[in-house]
């Protein structure tokens, strides 16, 4: 038992170690990119806005995950006939290369979105914080009603494959695909509503931290003066 103990808190020492490690890392390229220094960054990070930080990383990273995932996806249409239940329609079906232009926006609308994340951050920037968290209050608004419709749509789609006929398995093949895809996509907008609210909630607070901040530097200035004085 004195073993397994030993080699938990081994473990764990590792773990939280290379978790601070990463995060370290992180801070470095993001220094780089935007021209500071490291004790710079270090000093512009703290509470709010290196949790502001670290959801915009996990936003980009969700983000990247999520297209890359439906790039080259099959697709058929789904038709549904009068007095009838949803079909798909297995001679419109198509398989897409690549990135499609929807996909291409929505990568670079979001890249740009979690870029004025990052700078606000990293640069403490009130105005860009507030803008942040006003857009992403919208969009984990609408990707949470996203959530809730792929949920709704999710029963359809199965009931739409389950009457392909048994010997066209390349349309059941691609419905297939298709259901697992909107599974996916239901996970995916339930991750990204909550990193969504999180960047909302971390960059109001790291507006007010910046407040906090600057009253704080402009009091230990006007005593320094003061003293000066004297």
């Amino acid at each position: 038992p004195c073993c397994r103990d030993h080699h938990r808190l081994c473990s764990a020492a590792v773990t939280t170690a290379t978790n601070h490690s990463s995060i370290v890392t992180s801070q470095i390229v993001v220094a780089i990119m935007l021209g500071l220094s490291v004790s710079q960054m270090q000093e512009n990070l703290r509470g709010a806005p290196l949790k502001l930080l670290a959801v915009c990383i996990l936003q980009l990273a969700m983000l990247v995950t999520s297209v890359s995932v439906h790039a080259g996806e099959s697709q058929c249409s789904i038709v549904v006939p009068p007095d009838d239940k949803a079909q798909l329609d297995c001679t419109d079906c198509y398989s897409g290369a690549g990135l499609a232009t929807r996909q291409a926006l929505l990568l670079a609308a979001g890249i740009l979105i979690i870029a004025i994340g990052i700078i606000a951050a990293v640069w403490r920037s009130k105005r860009l914080c507030k803008v942040y968290a006003f857009v992403m209050t919208l969009y984990a608004f609408m990707v949470g009603l996203s959530a809730i419709i792929t949920l709704i749509e999710l029963p359809v789609l199965t009931g739409a494959v389950g009457r392909v006929p048994q010997d066209n398995q390349t349309c059941a093949d691609i419905g297939d695909q298709m259901v697992a895809m909107k599974k996916d996509d239901a996970v995916f907008y339930g991750i990204n509503c909550l990193l969504d609210s999180a960047g909302a909630l971390f960059a109001m607070h790291s507006a007010r931290f910046f407040d906090y901040v600057d009253i704080t530097n402009r009091h230990t200035s006007d005593e320094e003066r003061i003293n000066s004085a004297l």
